[in-house]
């Protein structure tokens, strides 16, 4: 009698075990993408992606991502969206940009969205999606782009004075040199400073005085460091100080 029981016991328990274990496996649901996990929950994707960035760069949408490493990737698909829904995004790449297989080495890509028509002030959501060797999609968390821009009009508007710190141009960087200005409302000692993406002091590019509604031009940077070292691909960050406090801190891509 007791041999009897003791199956019986077994035989109900060992589906109940069977889906503590699957479930403790999978985490239970998952519903969303991001780095390192795929749809599937707790798997790791077979690109390792450190950066993903989306700016509005030279009246042109630009997305740059980096990978330190991958495995089996074909190549990647992007989307865009007007909202942030990527059920109805539109895949706007009708080739596959071209990944690097297996590789342990980090990789950096870029894209430019030039067909986008826009209007001043409209946002966009843009997803990356790589597809490896077996077919399998993975997708990473969404950049958003504001357009920014005068709209089109017959007459052309007088264009305000922009305060602050500009955006470098040109943007990315690939070989020569990049410009960087600012104007401020009130006259102030100024410094601008290039930071790597990790927060290290590359560059102390520029210290003076800033004088009232002037604006000041010419800040150019060669893409090198203090020693002179050319820097390589990657996210840089350059930092306007006003009175030697923190004013304002923009991001400029270069590309090797």
């Amino acid at each position: 009698m007791q041999k009897k029981a003791l199956v019986v016991l077994c035989i109900i328990l060992l589906p109940v075990l069977a889906f503590a274990a699957n479930e403790m496996y999978h985490g239970g649901s998952y519903d969303g993408y991001g780095m390192g996990e795929t749809a599937e929950g707790g798997s790791t994707l077979p690109v390792e992606l450190s950066t993903f960035t989306a700016q509005f760069l030279n009246g042109v949408p630009t997305l740059y991502w980096k990978t330190e490493s991958e495995t089996d990737n074909l190549g990647w698909f992007i989307y865009r969206n007007a909202e942030d829904d990527f059920t109805t995004a539109e895949r706007i790449t009708d080739y596959l940009i071209e990944g690097y297989g297996t590789t342990s080495e980090p990789h950096h890509y870029i894209y430019e969205d030039a067909n986008l028509i826009a209007i001043s002030g409209d946002t966009y959501w843009y997803w990356i999606e790589s597809v490896d060797l077996g077919g399998a999609f993975h997708r990473y968390e969404p950049e958003t782009v504001i357009i920014q821009g005068t709209p089109e009009h017959h007459e052309t508007p007088e264009i305000p004075k922009q305060y602050g710190l500009h955006q470098n141009n040109p943007n990315p960087l690939r070989d020569g040199s990049t410009e960087i200005s600012f104007r401020l409302h009130n006259t102030a000692r100024v410094e601008v400073k290039i930071y790597n993406i990790r927060g290290e002091l590359v560059k102390d590019l520029y210290k003076g005085i800033a004088y009232e509604d002037d604006e000041i031009k010419d800040i150019i940077w060669d893409g090198r460091d203090e020693n002179g070292v050319v820097q390589g691909t990657g996210i840089y960050l350059y930092q306007l100080k006003v009175n030697g406090k923190p004013y304002e801190v923009k991001r400029l891509i270069v590309i090797r």
